[in-house]
């Protein structure tokens, strides 16, 4: 198995699934590929007996990215936002949705998580509210595109926290439902921040909301079960 840098929710979210998916891979002689940001990837050849799960986001897929999924026996998608891009640019490759595991709840996490946000995101906090607080009510901030802004989503509210979502932030029926918050603007987004912040009563709402609609995503056994499906399509070099 290769894992390249992917976003730390999208490994925590899988964690309980790669062990056996990656027994079955090797079993299967696939190689399994999380995550295809890094242009140090060597590239499979066309056809190859190679499952890529590109975990894309938050930022849109490099080229490298779209090669090496050009080249697949498959791709499994992490969430059906990822299928548009797959479409658009890799209509050969065959697709499994696999889809993110329901998290079980998990122990109250605090203080703000600002994620891989752009530098002056970061210096505008720190002009208007000074260091990022580390204790008190959660709130996790999330941006840009493909299955990265959900997994971050459906950990913080496993984690008890509150979201805010940033300008540019993709449309998600899932993030809608549970009750993101969407910033219009840096200054918006550390207004809603705050303001959240300073009613502990209503980021543990917006957690609960945030849950119930992660009762959406499939079960872990469920994932375990397309992840199997998308290894035999890679082993058959994408052949039905």
């Amino acid at each position: 198995m290769i894992s390249t840098v992917v976003d730390t929710a999208v490994e925590q979210l899988l964690q309980p699934v790669l062990a056996a998916a990656a027994d079955h891979a090797h079993r299967e002689g696939v190689t399994l590929v999380i995550g295809c940001g890094s242009p140090g990837i060597p590239l499979a050849p066309d056809g190859g007996r190679v499952l890529v799960l590109p975990a894309f986001g938050p930022d849109a897929p490099p080229p490298w990215a779209l090669q090496r999924m050009a080249r697949a026996g498959a791709v499994g998608l992490l969430d059906r936002s990822e299928a548009l891009l797959i479409r658009r640019t890799q209509p050969t490759t065959p697709g499994v949705l696999i889809g993110l595991p329901r998290p079980e709840r998990q122990q109250r996490t605090e203080g703000v998580d600002m994620g891989a946000v752009p530098g002056p995101l970061e210096m505008a906090w720190a002009e208007v509210q000074g260091d990022l607080p580390d204790d008190g009510p959660g709130v996790t901030w999330i941006r840009g595109v493909g299955v990265v802004p959900v997994a971050r989503a459906v950990l913080a509210w496993a984690q008890g926290r509150a979201v805010v979502a940033l300008p540019g932030t993709m449309h998600h029926p899932l993030l809608r439902a549970g009750g993101v918050l969407q910033a219009e603007g840096p200054l918006d987004a550390i207004e809603a921040t705050m303001f959240v912040r300073r009613a502990p009563a209503l980021v543990a709402a917006l957690a609960a909301r945030g849950r119930a609609a992660s009762a959406a995503l499939p079960e872990r056994q469920q994932v375990s079960l397309r992840m199997e499906e998308a290894i035999i399509l890679a082993a058959s070099g994408g052949a039905p």
